[in-house]
């Protein structure tokens, strides 16, 4: 009788110690599994900003790399874009535009002057509700076309200065000229962007411009547009786009 209950008590400690060591087992594979998985509620944007899934640009993953090209000097994003002799492509001015975003507005223009080789005077300021419009004139080659004007907004919330919106502003041209222009660059958009939001109806009589307007992002829109309210010279029109991310 004594023989079989130490013999019990043996079976017994065996289980425990099975037990313990299995837990043991679980509890590392679950260590070890959990230090290699990447936070699916990242967000991941793509060379055009698009999103890919998650909140915002800026976030880190798990490894620690940052997908903000606001980390990057003035230098270093001037580097990243070569222009040809017609200018920055479609693709380019959205990288562009993107890498803008966030910075002060000194910062935004020499960032812009080293990309384009070209100086920007700012000629007027404007106070509008809770930012600032700057308007510098330049003279700059875009789609094969000068572009005269750039403009910067500015945040002033909380005492900030930082660019959330820009615009660009070409010179006036014959209107059937800046009409294909627009027409080629709209087709392109597309086909980066995918289908605009809006879209201004052309078969409209005397319309006074054509226009899309694109959600990139839950805070960021793109707007093409080709004005023909030139009073002076009915048969002229220019074309202008801007980019804005709203959350700054």
């Amino acid at each position: 009788m004594k023989i079989h209950v130490k013999n019990m008590a043996l079976v017994m400690a065996a289980v425990m110690m099975l037990t313990m060591c299995s837990c043991d087992i679980n509890r590392s594979s679950k260590k070890s599994k959990s230090s290699d998985e990447i936070d699916a509620d990242i967000e991941e944007y793509d060379n055009h900003n698009r999103k890919v899934s998650g909140t915002k640009p800026g976030a880190s993953g798990a490894n620690g790399a940052v997908a903000d090209p606001g980390m990057l000097s003035v230098q270093d994003r001037a580097a990243e874009l070569v222009f040809d002799e017609s200018g920055p492509s479609c693709d380019q001015i959205l990288q562009l535009s993107r890498m803008v975003m966030g910075l002060e507005r000194d910062e935004a223009v020499e960032l812009l002057e080293m990309c384009f080789g070209a100086e920007l005077e700012n000629v007027n300021s404007m106070e509008v509700d809770d930012y600032t419009e700057y308007s510098y004139a330049t003279s700059v080659v875009i789609f094969g076309q000068t572009f005269d004007e750039i403009k910067l907004n500015c945040s002033r919330i909380a005492g900030l200065n930082t660019v959330y919106g820009i615009t660009f502003d070409s010179v006036h041209a014959p209107r059937d000229e800046m009409s294909e222009l627009y027409l080629q660059r709209m087709n392109e958009f597309n086909e980066i962007l995918g289908a605009p939001e809006f879209q201004s109806d052309d078969s409209a009589a005397g319309r006074d411009y054509d226009s899309v307007h694109y959600e990139i992002g839950e805070f960021i829109e793109f707007d093409l547009w080709c004005s023909y309210m030139n009073y002076s010279d009915p048969n002229s029109a220019t074309v202008w786009f801007s980019y804005e991310e709203s959350y700054y």
